[in-house]
């Protein structure tokens, strides 16, 4: 009896210590996400999608252990609406990023925070362009959506000079062509997670194959010959040529990245992470590149919004790829990855989860996505032919409406390019009737009162210039925002018109009633120079009392070719006198830099301080060459200058010697003129003005490209428009 006892108690405890050892296991970890993120890679562009150019045996090989979508797309094909959507699973008309730009509304539930909720780190690393607060500005924690590992830049596409930031306000230089630099720091993060037991999100971010096209390191341009080309049907004749100069380019980013996934995944086996590692490979939007006569994206023709999508998670598919030729849209991707994770999906979420389908069961939509333009800005501006509208992408069909009605119909299956509009084609009327009246229930469903885009950025209260568009601001490397009670601007204006003439006279005093029309101007700008730079007389006596009378009434002075010395003195005591009481002097200077030089000089000499406190600000106009440039002109550039102007950025930035030098010494340069020109020429269409000064004002005050209208009703007379 003894010894039975004995066994019972035994194998009690043996039952015992059994389960609870089973409940002292972990529960089956939640996967990772890898989520590479390319800008304006279209879906046909990969060697495993058809495309006989591209090479991307990397991604091919991917796409044979991944699940492959054949019809994803981009709901709403641009940068910051795609961004905005992937981020919250939400239409851009729910979360209100239907421009490029803006900020996401924190008040929206990102992927990032859901997951970190759930036990996951999260990271990203790369391009962001969520933020709204201008496109090199520094973004502080409450700002990042969620993520915690963070190396980022709103927005760059010079990819062999590019910065970011991290925790600290900080910036620093990815070496050398950031798509690489970024793997590294990837990689690094995966391996440096070997032994940690939380589940991570890492979203890489990487900003080609977006143009500039033809700025991969050679090695990849290597492989692509312009010549050798071939393109889509769709691309018209006069367009050709350059189409294929901007493919071969644009492949050669895509190769770029593919070496990068590659090595993406070796690091993830040789981490041990590579099971249950949920990897996804997409992009933003596509790029026309040359189709239907056009470039870039917005627009609802498949090189724009149809986008690579492969997911791969060995843990819970295996490594035999499959594909699905379903479509499912943006703001579906959050969702569909929660679901895969095992994390609820937020009550704020529009998109479909397609979690289930994946694993085998029904699809969750009704077999066609929603693509939208709320209102056509910047790249496909209404001068440009954009317009609003809303659409279909099935399986087969894409159809579309505009405001005044029915606008594309293309059978994809018989018109793959599609060159052949069906749309209101009396053959297919059942068909338009049909597409039409799903369309019409989707935009119901989601809320969607199809309006002018006008009513969008009212109803947001959105700034936008005259094309549409959200003006960025990028101030430069200058933390300082100009201040109305203290600042002043010297604003050297060299206009010398060499001909005695009432002709040159009259153009003078109008061109100084124009600059110096609002009180705004005559407050704040202190001096005019002309020809302050040389001992020759090139000011005629009636120009000369034309801006001297000018020039009074403003309550300002006149400096002028013969008066260097006083105008050295003037300046001195202005400046000198703002700075001691507290405010900062805002230069605006052309070619020569004399003058502000010894200005700048002598303050020194009497205010130690104002090297330290950089209270000066100075505007450079870069048109000096090689020949007349001396090594003192250029130490005093890069030792005082915050900004550089350029009137032709190509010209400047892409030839060598030349100017060059004075953007590389500056510690930053704002590019800009085109702007200014446009409003010069809308005001005054035979260009007998010349308002750049007026135009590099508004730079230096940070209030970048606004449109045309803004900027004359702001700084310039409406009654003074040239007849």
């Amino acid at each position: 009896m003894r010894v039975s006892t004995i066994r019972v108690l035994s194998l009690a405890l043996s039952i015992t210590w059994m389960c609870g050892s089973a409940l002292a296991e972990d529960p089956p970890a939640k996967p990772n996400i890898l989520f590479l993120l390319t800008d304006q890679w279209r879906a046909d562009a990969l060697g495993y999608a058809g495309d006989p150019n591209v090479k991307t045996p990397n991604i091919d090989r991917l796409a044979d252990t991944s699940l492959k979508f054949t019809h994803a797309v981009s709901s709403c094909p641009v940068c910051c609406p795609y961004r905005a959507s992937l981020m919250t699973g939400q239409r851009v008309l729910t979360h209100g990023v239907f421009l490029n730009d803006l900020q996401l509304p924190s008040r929206s539930q990102t992927i990032a925070e859901v997951l970190a909720v759930a036990g996951y780190d999260t990271a990203f690393v790369g391009k962001w362009h969520l933020d709204g607060h201008g496109r090199s500005t520094f973004i502080p924690r409450q700002r990042r959506q969620g993520f915690q590992y963070w190396k980022v830049l709103e927005c760059t596409h010079d990819y062999n000079n590019s910065f970011y930031w991290g925790d600290e306000p900080r910036k620093r230089k990815w070496d050398g062509y950031d798509v690489i630099a970024q793997t590294r720091d990837a990689q690094q993060y995966l391996r440096r997670r070997v032994d940690n037991k939380r589940p991570f999100l890492f979203v890489l971010s990487w900003g080609t194959p977006h143009a500039p096209y033809l700025t991969a390191p050679e090695r990849f341009r290597q492989l692509y010959d312009p010549d050798r080309i071939r393109l889509r049907p769709n691309v018209p004749p006069p367009m050709r040529k350059s189409a294929r100069r901007d493919l071969a380019g644009y492949y050669a980013h895509c190769s770029a990245i593919d070496e990068m996934v590659g090595q993406l995944l070796d690091t993830l086996r040789q981490t041990g992470q590579d099971r249950n590692t949920i990897v996804v490979f997409t992009s933003d939007h596509g790029d026309l590149l040359g189709s239907h006569g056009y470039y870039k994206k917005q627009q609802p023709y498949d090189e724009s919004i149809r986008v690579p999508l492969l997911i791969r998670y060995p843990a819970e598919f295996g490594e035999k790829g499959r594909q699905l030729d379903v479509p499912i849209n943006t703001e579906d991707l959050m969702p569909t990855l929660l679901g895969l994770c095992g994390v609820d999906v937020p009550k704020t979420v529009e998109g479909l989860d397609f979690s289930g389908h994946l694993r085998g069961g029904p699809s969750p939509g009704d077999g066609a996505a929603l693509i939208i333009c709320a209102q056509p800005f910047g790249q496909w501006s209404r001068r440009r032919g954009g317009r609003e509208y809303r659409g279909l992408r099935s399986q087969r069909y894409t159809y579309v409406r505009d405001l005044n009605g029915p606008w594309l119909l293309f059978d994809n299956d018989q018109d793959p390019y599609q060159e052949n509009n069906l749309c209101n084609q009396p053959d297919h009327a059942d068909l338009q009737t049909r597409l039409d009246a799903l369309l019409i229930r989707k935009l119901k469903q989601s809320g969607d009162e199809f309006l002018p885009g006008s009513k969008y950025i009212e109803r947001w209260g959105y700034e936008v210039d005259s094309d549409g568009t959200v003006p960025y601001r990028n101030k430069g490397p200058s933390k300082t925002a100009f201040n109305p009670d203290k600042d002043v601007i010297s604003l050297h204006y060299d206009h010398a018109p060499d001909k005695d003439d009432g002709q040159s006279a009259a153009a003078d005093r109008t061109v100084l009633e124009s600059m110096f029309a609002t009180d705004w101007i005559k407050k704040h700008a202190i001096a005019v120079s002309g020809a302050y730079g040389t001992n020759k007389p090139r000011f005629n006596p009636d120009s000369d009392a034309v801006m001297s009378a000018v020039w009074d009434d403003c309550g300002g002075w006149l400096a002028a070719h013969d008066n260097r010395d006083a105008v050295v003195r003037k300046l001195v005591e202005r400046w000198s006198a703002t700075i001691k009481d507290g405010g900062h002097v805002w230069v605006k200077e052309g070619g020569q830099s004399d003058l502000t030089a010894d200005v700048v000089r002598k303050i020194k000499k009497q205010m130690p301080d104002v090297a330290t406190t950089r209270r000066i600000h100075v505007v450079q106009h870069a048109n000096w060459n090689e020949k007349t440039t001396t090594k003192q002109d250029l130490a005093y550039t890069k030792a005082n200058t915050d900004y550089i102007r350029i009137s032709d950025a190509n010209r400047y930035l892409n030839r060598k010697g030349g100017d060059a030098p004075f953007v590389k010494a500056a510690r930053g340069h704002a590019v800009f003129g085109k702007a200014w020109n446009a409003a010069f020429q809308y005001y005054d269409p035979n260009q007998r003005l010349d308002f750049s000064d007026t135009g590099e004002l508004l730079h230096i005050l940070g209030l970048g490209e606004i449109g045309i209208d803004a900027f004359a009703e702001r700084f310039l007379l409406l009654g003074k428009k040239a007849e």
